[in-house]
């Protein structure tokens, strides 16, 4: 029955060791199961060494994140176990940081280079600084040395220490510090403004001392680093293939996904168990899968254990399952309780529209929910509500809120608000009353029958009563 939630179905499946990664990937791909353990076994297995592998991928993931390709590549092969497998990719990655971390150096290296060119560059374009030549600031020495910041925004006076030259210049947003002295001094001046924040940039030594040269040689150099970079990523890429590195994290992401999903699991030297719920009763589409993957198993559906708790489903058609959003905000309908998701796709639609009735107005909510529905599945309501908002509109003649353009096939809103007043309160009594028909259902389903019909029963009479009586008093004026 549509109205009536469904419990998860508990289901057992037993498979080999060298067939759990296999097993466990296809379960996955169904959509169809929650894992639940069940270790009331002695045979219960803890999983520490995976739990180590991840630790270990984690902090190669710290170093070298980074320079990875996106994971990807070959299914996880079959018959190996998951610690076969997370040992066996935690070995490409350590094959493959031995060799790649030297061009990972040197990217680093190029990466930071071209980053003080970028930060010095807006120095150079400045037309009115006035810069002496920048090239002698890396060749101060040995008693002196020769030092350029940037300067965090709106940083103030600083105290410059006595025998240090400094040029303060403004380049736009950016501001920079120019500054000479005695070694020692420098010392202590790199201190103080390490405090508020300021960058010191690195020198070049063969930087010429012309300002349009200087920029001619900079903007060459950044076109060498981008050359370089260019060879080292494409070596790094090799390395990638040669080490097989994106099938690798495509294996340890599904370690992690195991570790975080399979805490633990009963089992023995050969043999795993498996369990859980399944929204597939039939268990169909497990054992189809299972079968394409050619992994060994044994798959039944007993009794559930009487200290868990089923999930419950929603068994709604694939139309009304975007309104169930509505249902949901109670919290979900326990396996008791009715799931008026139908009843909702039917009215809210048939609501809105009545509300908000307009051809040109529905056409454009109806083209937005099938544009936005892939991106942003809820906004699929908005296709029955355009839909129905359309179908008042050729009813009440409306178009963009304009009346003059097609003529209304029932009634004009503002010219007949009472009879359109009246036709609201009828509905709403309509939905009232259809909410006391399902408290009635929801307490057959759990045996209160009797209860309901010497409690509940006299306020469905009584509202019955007051829609009769109104309906008698209309009537009567009609006659009239």
């Amino acid at each position: 029955m549509l109205l009536r939630p469904g419990n998860a179905t508990w289901f057992e499946l037993l498979t080999g060791r060298a067939d759990l990664a296999s097993a466990l990937r296809c379960l996955a791909a169904t959509g169809q199961m929650e894992l639940e353990s069940r270790v009331d076994s002695l045979a219960a297995r803890q999983l520490p060494a995976l739990r180590a592998a991840i630790d270990e991928f984690r902090r190669l993931a710290h170093r070298y994140s980074a320079f990875w390709p996106v994971a990807a590549g070959a299914a996880i092969a079959r018959r190996r176990e998951p610690e076969r497998i997370a040992n066996d990719a935690l070995a490409q990655l350590r094959a493959w940081a031995s060799s790649a971390d030297s061009l990972i150096v040197d990217l680093q290296r190029l990466a930071h280079e071209q980053t003080e060119i970028e930060l010095l560059q807006p120095l150079l374009a400045c037309a009115g600084a006035g810069l002496p030549n920048l090239g002698l600031f890396e060749r101060a020495g040995p008693l002196l040395a020769g030092h350029i910041y940037l300067l965090a925004p709106e940083t103030g006076a600083l105290g410059i220490p006595p025998g240090v030259l400094a040029e303060r210049i403004d380049c736009g947003e950016q501001t920079y510090l120019l500054a000479v002295g005695q070694c020692a001094q420098m010392a202590s001046f790199d201190d103080e403004l390490n405090a508020v924040k300021a960058q010191r940039l690195m020198l070049f030594e063969s930087l010429p001392a012309d300002r349009v040269a200087a920029t001619e040689l900079l903007r060459v150099r950044v076109e060498q680093i981008a050359s370089q970079a260019a060879e080292l990523r494409s070596r790094l890429s090799e390395v990638d293939r040669v080490h097989g590195i994106a099938a690798a994290l495509t294996d340890l992401a599904f370690i992690q996904w195991f570790v975080k999903q399979v805490p633990e699991l009963a089992g023995t030297p050969h043999f795993v168990w498996i369990t859980g719920w399944s929204s597939d009763p039939t268990g169909l589409r497990f054992e189809t899968t299972l079968r394409r993957e050619q992994v060994h198993y044994l798959l039944h559906f007993p009794q559930a254990p009487q200290d868990t708790v089923a999930p419950i489903l929603l068994r709604n058609p694939r139309w009304a399952r975007p309104f169930e959003v509505f249902g949901r905000l109670l919290g979900v309908p326990a396996a008791d309780e009715a799931d008026p998701s139908v009843i909702l796709a039917l009215l809210t639609p048939l609501m809105f529209g009545f509300m908000f009735g307009d051809v040109g107005q529905g056409a454009v909510l109806m083209v937005a929910g099938f544009a936005l529905r892939r991106r942003y599945p809820a906004t699929a309501i908005l296709i029955p509500g355009g839909i129905a908002a359309m179908g008042f509109g050729v009813l009440f003649g409306s178009v963009f809120a304009r009346e003059d353009i097609i003529p209304a096939l029932w009634l004009r809103p503002m010219q007949q608000p009472l009879t359109l007043l009246g036709v609201s309160v009828a509905c709403g009594s309509a939905i009232i009353l259809l909410g006391l028909v399902l408290d009635a259902v929801q307490h057959y389903w759990v045996g209160q029958v009797r209860p309901w019909w010497s409690t509940r029963a006299g306020l469905v009479l009584c509202y019955l009563g007051l829609i009769g009586s109104a309906v008698k008093l209309r009537v009567k004026q009609l006659r009239a």
